[in-house]
């Protein structure tokens, strides 16, 4: 017969024996967080998942088993976990899995729930690709007895079913006050390889830029969270004493090619000055500011330099809408910004009718005239805030294909179509050049910060020496010359 709904609700007709024991449970519920320093309920402005990160696993499992014991209930002991075949650590971009972590005995760590997390989302399934798993998790112990977590579901989109084993820290350490983005502590991870890290925080140190473009300071403010941590995370892997991440501190195929790419990147200074440039850009996570470096900036610094409209209607030119339009009715004013002049420039996307809007400072002073010929220039002073050396020789290259050579006995409108194109190539490639250090023989690739300007220079490094700039700007002055006979 089963039991009335007043029984099952622990009403007047409960047995005493079930009464007894669920009041021996509360008392024993009582002691245990008294004992573990759990508190009763989350802290103030953080989930239940939050919560329950702060439970260690030696807590859950001292309080499991005690209840066991109360109500009455005899669990069977779980089966050791073995590692399946092939489930290290893998790149974010899919390597061959034969991959494994170093040193990572049994499973690798996940220093914190978040980490494991993230780990998963990255990883495709086996069988289709796909990302999207509704991941389950329970407790277990891998042989030897250390306490591991193990994550299973089916795949998104082909069933397919995954399992993912992490051991689990000794203590869960406490997130940061006031962090959104925590992945552990001090020690390297062994989920993710610095390149990794590294690789992870390019993509966000543009993005930042445009947001403070847009002017959307609140979202510059949570890639700057992110990217600092990711950057952090590399900055682990630097050994006590030492100056830079050995290049056996990468495991992935992902990580070494960034290392081989470039080493320098992986210096601390170099990882420092990234944080630095953050801090003065965006100003640090409150988490993060150094207790000795008092006066360092809360907000969102001033939005970016456009020297000239011309300047300013290329950047925006090289902006896509999130729907992949590049073209847009741009509508403009001048606006006081904090006592400097700015312009606002708005439109909405002619393919998907989303809003846009840029802000940019503009100059004290108006550009010199142009020494580039056909009267343009695209600014004077320091480089570009907004266009990179590697997009600027991009641009460069699109101008000058865009137009014939010209034809004995061109028409006048032919003319202006080439010097238009000619001109403004000339003085892209004037542009790139300004971001050489003094003294320098090239643009180092370090001036580059957005993919496309990276994708270049690491595909043709030789074309940003100075003097191959130079050349080539010197013919496409010759062909002003010859335009204008």
């Amino acid at each position: 017969m089963s039991k009335s709904m007043s029984e099952q609700n622990g009403g007047p007709n409960m047995s005493e024996e079930r009464q007894r024991r669920l009041a021996a449970l509360r008392a024993w519920h009582a002691e245990w967080a008294e004992k573990w320093g759990v508190d009763a309920s989350p802290y103030e402005g953080q989930s239940l998942a939050d919560f329950d990160a702060r439970i260690t696993p030696e807590a859950e499992a001292d309080y499991q088993r005690h209840a066991d014991e109360i109500m009455g209930v005899t669990r069977p002991e779980p089966e050791p976990l073995r590692i399946p075949e092939g489930m290290g650590p893998i790149p974010i971009v899919p390597v061959p899995l034969e991959q494994a972590p170093p040193a990572a005995a049994d499973a690798p760590l996940a220093r914190t729930p978040s980490e494991a997390l993230f780990y998963l989302e990255l990883q495709p399934c086996p069988r289709c690709g796909e990302r999207r798993t509704a991941w389950s998790s329970a407790l277990s112990r891998l042989d030897g007895g250390t306490l591991a977590e193990r994550y299973f579901g089916a795949c998104g989109n082909c069933g397919e079913q995954r399992e993912y084993v992490f051991r689990l820290p000794e203590r869960h350490l406490p997130r940061p006050a006031g962090a959104d983005v925590f992945y552990g502590g001090p020690e390297p991870s062994q989920l993710f390889d610095p390149g990794q890290w590294l690789g992870m925080a390019d993509p966000l140190l543009e993005q930042i830029r445009a947001d403070i473009a847009a002017g959307d300071t609140a979202a510059a403010r949570q890639h700057t969270e992110v990217a600092w941590v990711h950057i952090d995370e590399a900055l682990k892997f630097v050994p006590d004493g030492a100056d830079a991440v050995p290049e056996s501190a990468f495991w992935t195929e992902a990580g070494r090619e960034r290392y081989r790419r470039d080493p320098r990147r992986f210096t601390r200074r170099r990882l420092l000055l990234l944080q630095e440039m953050l801090r003065t850009d965006v100003g640090a996570p409150s988490w993060a500011s150094a207790p000795d470096a008092p006066g360092t900036p809360g907000g969102i610094a001033r939005p970016p330099l456009a020297r000239t409209s011309a300047e300013a209607h290329l950047y925006l030119d090289l902006q896509p809408c999130v729907c992949g339009a590049t073209r847009a009715q741009w509508r403009s004013q001048v606006r006081g910004l904090d006592g400097d002049l700015a312009r606002e420039y708005e439109a909405s996307c002619p393919q998907c009718g989303r809003d846009r809007r840029f802000v940019f400072r503009l100059p004290q002073e108006p550009p010199a005239p142009s020494r580039e010929g056909a009267d343009f220039s695209y600014g004077d002073g320091p480089h570009s805030e907004l266009i990179d050396p590697g997009q600027w020789l991009g641009e460069s290259d699109r101008l000058a294909r865009s137009v014939p050579m010209l034809p004995a006995g061109a028409d006048a409108a032919q003319r202006e179509r080439f010097r238009f194109a000619i001109g403004r190539a000339a003085a892209a490639l004037s542009e790139a050049a300004r971001f050489a250090p003094p003294g320098a023989s090239a643009v180092p690739e370090e001036a580059c910060f957005t993919e496309a300007g990276r994708a270049l220079f690491r595909a043709e490094p030789g074309r940003f020496r100075l003097d191959r700039l130079a050349a080539v700007r010197g013919s496409y002055l010759q062909l002003l010359e010859l335009a204008e006979r």
